[in-house]
């Protein structure tokens, strides 16, 4: 069967019932059941497959821990759970070959049972809990992965913040607001079309962008709301402007997605609203894609996890890539900094925890940097641009930082700043070192 896709987010289908695998009540905690329900594109309804050696382990998109067969129970009936990823067999599985439709069985390392929906043939309803049983070959033990479409975050032209449903609610009514991008499900969002239009669901709660009460007069709310198919929750693009930032226009009333505010709208937690359209940066915006709720390549938005590494030896193997970069790169003080934290976890530090402290400080270290140079030299200063208002590319304009992390590691970690994002040089440095680079604005 075809591998899946390192880094990209899948549902996990049953075949008497066509319900996905999902976590109970959106929970993060470990030992949470994992069940089926009807797929609402939720991100505790998809998961990262992950290969490890001749075996995957099965993360969860929104939780980050894994599908667990509780207490390594190798006993038919053994519950299936999520849990933290430790690297049992309770926790590998393989896959078994496809039938004609598509779908197989999931194969406990631990056990040789497979994944199983309980029930039998009853295994048909929403809130089915799943256990590991003999392989009977029956439709409630086979499973397709579907991959999950691209997502996309919606960032604003003048803040270069993004659409984030307020505390992560999954209520109706909740608020829409910007917020800096922090790689989580509830600034992600899909497009369905509809006709001419579309709508924009939220990862997290599979909610849709709602302008409240159906209003057509400026200032109406923006928030989140269950799909009634509305034309308030009903838009289209805008003719994109020189720098590909677009207005998203309401069916119901013609008026804009708009950040309150005006030019000051460029806080964490501006709220949104509707109103007529005036050209204005806080009024354009750019979809941009993302895969899944999981890092992307070059020039895809980045996951900062620091914990999804399978071992201690993984995490020195990373640093000893980022020193090796550094050293041949003239950069003595933060291949010294790299050594430091190998020496660190190698002395029994725990490995989470120094690896936080080494991304912090290399972190500050660079913001110093950049406004020393500030001070120093023009071709440094964020509003160095040409006449027309570009960036020249030559070292003015926006700034860049650039994340690296192994090939086998799903989320991109260390920073590592870069004035001009010279895409050729990047690319070369991912293939003689065996990372991935990942680009984000500063």
């Amino acid at each position: 069967m075809p591998v899946p896709e390192s880094g990209k987010l899948y549902a996990v289908t049953s075949k008497l019932s066509g319900k996905a695998l999902d976590v109970q009540g959106y929970s993060t905690a470990n030992g949470a059941t994992v069940q089926l329900w009807d797929y609402l594109s939720n991100g505790n309804q998809q998961w990262i497959i992950t290969q490890q050696g001749d075996f995957y382990y099965i993360q969860g998109g929104q939780s980050w821990k894994v599908l667990d067969v509780q207490g390594a129970s190798t006993a038919n009936g053994g519950r299936v759970q999520q849990w933290d990823f430790l690297g049992g067999g309770n926790q590998l599985w393989t896959l078994g070959p496809p039938d004609a439709d598509g779908y197989l069985a999931i194969i406990s390392k631990n056990s040789n049972k497979v994944l199983d929906a309980v029930g039998g043939s009853h295994a048909d309803q929403n809130g089915t809990t799943l256990q590991q049983w003999d392989d009977l070959g029956a439709p409630n033990q086979r499973w397709k992965l579907v991959a999950v479409p691209d997502l996309y975050i919606i960032r604003s032209e003048l803040s270069g913040k993004v659409l984030d449903v307020q505390g992560a609610s999954t209520s109706n009514g909740a608020i829409v607001q910007l917020w800096d991008y922090l790689s989580s499900a509830s600034q992600r969002w899909n497009k369905v079309i509809h006709d001419n239009y579309f709508s924009i669901i939220n990862a997290q709660s599979g909610k849709v962008l709602d302008v409240q009460g159906a209003s057509t007069a400026n200032g109406g709310r923006v928030q989140q709301w269950d799909f009634l198919d509305g034309g308030n929750q009903l838009w289209t693009l805008g003719p994109p402007d020189v720098s590909g930032y677009s207005a998203i226009i309401s069916k119901n009333s013609n008026k804009v997605l708009d950040a309150v505010g005006g030019s000051h709208a460029d806080q964490n937690g501006t709220t949104l609203q509707q109103w007529d359209d005036l050209g204005a940066s806080n009024q354009r915006w750019s979809f941009v894609a993302v895969t899944g709720l999981g890092g992307g390549g070059v020039g895809g938005p980045a996951l900062t996890p620091f914990d999804q590494y399978a071992t201690a030896d993984d995490l020195i193997d990373h640093l000893q890539n980022i020193k090796q970069w550094y050293s041949e790169n003239q950069r003595p003080n933060d291949a010294k900094a790299a050594q430091d934290a190998i020496d660190k976890i190698k002395g029994g530090a725990d490995p989470d925890e120094v690896y936080r402290e080494y991304c912090a400080g290399i972190s500050a270290d660079h913001k110093d940097d950049d406004s020393d140079k500030d001070d120093d030299s023009d071709k440094d200063d964020d509003n160095d641009k040409d006449d027309d208002g570009k960036d020249d590319g030559n070292g003015g304009g926006e700034k860049f930082a650039a994340f690296i992390a192994p090939n086998k590691v799903k989320a991109p970690v260390s920073p590592l700043p870069v004035s001009d994002v010279n895409l050729s040089a990047l690319a070369e440095i991912a293939g003689k070192y065996r990372v991935r680079i990942i680009i984000e604005p500063l």
